[in-house]
Parts: C-alpha cells; sequence; structure tokens
C-alpha cells in the first residue's frame, strides 16, 4: 500500500505534467514552465538598474549637460537661481531677463507662432558665459497664468448689499457663481442724478424733464444707488429720449379717429396678452413705439399722466394695417414693458449682479441676492474709476477684449491678480501662450475700471522689452 509521501509525489509529478502540456504543449518537458518568464523579467530589472546608474554617473561627470540651449528660441532657466536667460548667438552670450513675460517673448520672436521651448540647466553649464545687462518689460507680472487657468467665465459684477451705514461696494470676481435668480429690471440711480434702466442686459438713460424734476419714467420700477462703477461696467444702449413731434395736436382724424399729432394709443399684442403695443401719431402718420419711448412722450407732453392715451380697438384699424406700420422707437431697445423683480424681493437690502456666461456674453444676466466676495479687514474703497475689489484665484487668469472690437488681431488684455496687462497684437499671445485661448469680450466700461499694470504705454509685447537700468546704490565714497 502506498504511503502517504507517494501519494504526495505522484501528485505532484502529475501537475507538473498537466501544466506542462498546457504551457509548454510537451508533458515530458522537464524545464520549469515559468523559468523564461521569469528570467525576462529579471533581465529587464537589470536593464533598468543599469540605465539609471548610468545617467545618474553622467549626471556627476558632466553636470547642466542638457543639450540644446545654446540656440535661438530657448527660455534657459537656471534650475539653482531660477534666473532666465535668452542665448545671444551675436556675442557668443546669455542675456538676463527680468520677467517670464519677456523671456518669452524675445525667445519666440517677432513672427511668433508659437510659444519658446524652456530648457532647463544647471548653473555650472552657465558658468563662464558673457552676459548682457538685464532686458525686461518694467512692470511686467513675475509670474504668468497658464493657458489652461485663463477663463474669465462666469464674470460678475456685483453691488453688495448695503452696509449698516447703507452703503454699497462694487466688486468684480472672475469664474464666479451662477446667477442666483432669474433676470429682471429696475432703475439704476447714479450720484450725478441720472438714472438708467437696466432691461434685457443693458443701460439706457432715462430722459428727464428739467424744468419738472418730480416726473420720473418707469416709476414702478424699483429705483437702486447701485454704484457709478456698476453702471458704467454695463453695455451701453441707447438713451430713451421723447420723438420730437412738430404740431402738436394737427391732423386730427386723419388717421385714427379721434387722434391727432402727439396722441398716443394702445392696442393689446397678439402674442403676449401680457403686453399691450404703442403707438403715437407724428407728423409721418402713425408709427409704433417701444413701452419705453411711450414713457418718455407721456413724461414730456402728458406731465406724467397715462390717463389719456387711448385704447384702440378694431374699428379704430379701419384702413390700416397694424402690423405694418413703421418703427418709431429707439433701435435697441425692447418692445415690451421691462418687469421688475417679485414684490416680495426686497432688492433695497439685496446684492444686485450682472452676470457674463459663455451663453450670454453680451447681454448679462441680472440677479439679486449673490454671494459677493468677502471684504478684507482692512479694506478701502476704490478712488477713481475702478472696482473696489477684485477677485480672482492666485495664479489664475483671464484674456479680455473690447467687446466692440472683434477683428482677429485685436488687442486684448491678460487680468491676473487684480491688474490688466494689454497683449498689442496675436504673435504676441502666441510667444506668450495664450495662442488658444479665446479672448472674452466685456464692454469698455468694464474694461476701464480694471487697474493698469503696466505704465508709461507699455504692453507685453517684444517693442515693450528694453535694458533695465540697474538699481541705484547709496553714494560712492
Amino acid at each position: 500500500m502506498a504511503t502517504r509521501k507517494d501519494l504526495l509525489k505522484a501528485q505532484s509529478f502529475t501537475t507538473r505534467r498537466m501544466i506542462a502540456s498546457f504551457i509548454n504543449r510537451d508533458p515530458d518537458d522537464t524545464t520549469p514552465p515559468l523559468r523564461r518568464v521569469g528570467m525576462a523579467t529579471f533581465v529587464s530589472v537589470m536593464l533598468g538598474i543599469v540605465l539609471v546608474a548610468g545617467y545618474t554617473l553622467l549626471g556627476l561627470i558632466r553636470p547642466g549637460s542638457n543639450p540644446g540651449w545654446e540656440e535661438a528660441g530657448v527660455v534657459i532657466s537656471d534650475t539653482e537661481s531660477g534666473a532666465l536667460f535668452i542665448y545671444s548667438a551675436e556675442g557668443d552670450m546669455l542675456v538676463p531677463m527680468d520677467d517670464v513675460a519677456s523671456a518669452r517673448l524675445k525667445a519666440a520672436g517677432p513672427e511668433a507662432t508659437d510659444p519658446a521651448r524652456t530648457v532647463n540647466v544647471k548653473t555650472e553649464a552657465l558658468r563662464g558665459m558673457r552676459q548682457a545687462p538685464v532686458e525686461g518689460i518694467q512692470g511686467s507680472p513675475r509670474q504668468l497664468p497658464d493657458a489652461d487657468d485663463m477663463d474669465a467665465y462666469p464674470l460678475k459684477v456685483c453691488s453688495t448689499a448695503p452696509d449698516l451705514s447703507g452703503e454699497r461696494f462694487v466688486t468684480l470676481e472672475f469664474n464666479a457663481e451662477a446667477p442666483a435668480s432669474d433676470g429682471f429690471s429696475f432703475v439704476a440711480q447714479h450720484s450725478d442724478r441720472s438714472e438708467y434702466v437696466i432691461f434685457g442686459g443693458r443701460k439706457h438713460r432715462l430722459w428727464s424733464d428739467p424744468s419738472n424734476t418730480g416726473l420720473t419714467m418707469v416709476p414702478d420700477l424699483p429705483r437702486i444707488p447701485v454704484g457709478n462703477s456698476w453702471i458704467a461696467a454695463m453695455p451701453d444702449g441707447l438713451p430713451i429720449t421723447p420723438i420730437d413731434i412738430q404740431g402738436m395736436g394737427d391732423d386730427h382724424g386723419r388717421y385714427i379717429p379721434g387722434m391727432a399729432r402727439g396722441d398716443i394709443g394702445r392696442a393689446p399684442a397678439s402674442t403676449d396678452a401680457t403686453q399691450d403695443q404703442y403707438f403715437v401719431q407724428t407728423d409721418q402718420g402713425i408709427v409704433r413705439i417701444s413701452y419705453l419711448d411711450m414713457d418718455a412722450l407721456v413724461q414730456r407732453y402728458h406731465q406724467g399722466s397715462t390717463a389719456q392715451i387711448r385704447t384702440l380697438g378694431p374699428q379704430d384699424w379701419a384702413g390700416l394695417d397694424r402690423f405694418a406700420l413703421p418703427e418709431g422707437r429707439t433701435p435697441d431697445v425692447p418692445w415690451d414693458q421691462p418687469v421688475g423683480p417679485p414684490q416680495d424681493a426686497n432688492i433695497e437690502n439685496q446684492s444686485i449682479c450682472a452676470t457674463w456666461t459663455e451663453e450670454r456674453q453680451q447681454d448679462p444676466v441680472i440677479s439679486y441676492g449673490d454671494d459677493t466676495p468677502e471684504l478684507p479687514p482692512n479694506f478701502r474703497v476704490a478712488v477713481g474709476n475702478s472696482f473696489d475689489l477684485i477677485a480672482m484665484e492666485p495664479l489664475t487668469g483671464a484674456l479680455l477684449r473690447h467687446s466692440e472690437s472683434s477683428a482677429e488681431d485685436t488687442a486684448v488684455f491678460l487680468v491676473g491678480d487684480g491688474l490688466r496687462y494689454p497683449i498689442p497684437d496675436v504673435a504676441s499671445r502666441r510667444a506668450l501662450g495664450y495662442g488658444d485661448v479665446t479672448p472674452a469680450p466685456v464692454p469698455g466700461g468694464l474694461l476701464s475700471q480694471i487697474p493698469d499694470g503696466l505704465r508709461g504705454g507699455r504692453s507685453l509685447s517684444l517693442e515693450s522689452v528694453q535694458a533695465l537700468q540697474p538699481p541705484q546704490g547709496g553714494d560712492e565714497d
């Protein structure tokens, strides 16, 4: 009878033959099945160790031997000091660069199509090279945000909720939260006592009668002193001024029975039961006007009273096609009556914001109750024509352009750390690494309120790169 030891050997023998038959297709092969796999793994590991050791030894023998830095179009970065250089073949010397923007611009050249390559080199490799005077752009940012971190939207301008003294502050926030409410209309009050209706994402200055300051347009809308900077940042719409009507009272009954020049009529809109259409008789006949144009006429010619506005029925349109009448409205003003916030919104005590998004680049969403950036303890109101606070994450940025300048080669502005830096052309934009970043269009009034980072007409361009004067020391002996 077989012993337990004999049975174990028999099982091991049978198992080995089965594995050999499956893997090597030979049950009598005495070579271990995984020997070749193990040998290959061992050889690969040893080869990797040899290569790493070789590169380490090479680095010890020839420190800083990164090739390709003694050529044009390269930004040289000293890995130990952090200094930046450009190699000048003319004179075989290094040109120290004061800032990364200047280094990229000078390395890429005037006809840049791509950003310059950066090569990290140790100090030992640069030792002994002659150096030219330091060049740079005075006031240029020391660091540039990465192209992947250039995102303006949602871009939000807010008038903060009034503080205990009733004062509001105006903030600009990049990459902000979505609007907290749906759009609405209101009247923004300027410190010079002018008023602007905010309607359809634009501001329209309201007409006022200088001889009767008690009359106001759209009296049913809330009036909020949001701050002059907030108003200036909004897209411009045409001012609302009453149509000049000559011969008031003439042509009585000529077009519509009972109506004369200067008389206003209204009829229900065919597409919206909550809105009316408005008409006025002029020396050109009956013309259709917007609600705001009607309101301006009421203030000027009817002492603010809407009681004289006539409701027109089907019988009044005999011989006239009300849907084919000429237009007399202010060109960029919506036809309808502006709608304010809900009655319980209490926006007098809320923040009021305008938010530009990818989908709303020209006409921002007007909202209330949005969270606004926290004001620092040592906060001071900005002096001059600028926002009180600009909020953006460190080492992030945005590329902005004037909304009325849409040419491909138009100047743009890099915004970083609350300052703006002009980039005059596409070549400079590409050299800085922003050739694929789409500039966000913003109103000129918004752009002008971001403080300048550069002075003296300088820009982030090769033309502004110049030799910098060394710092003045103390009195020499």
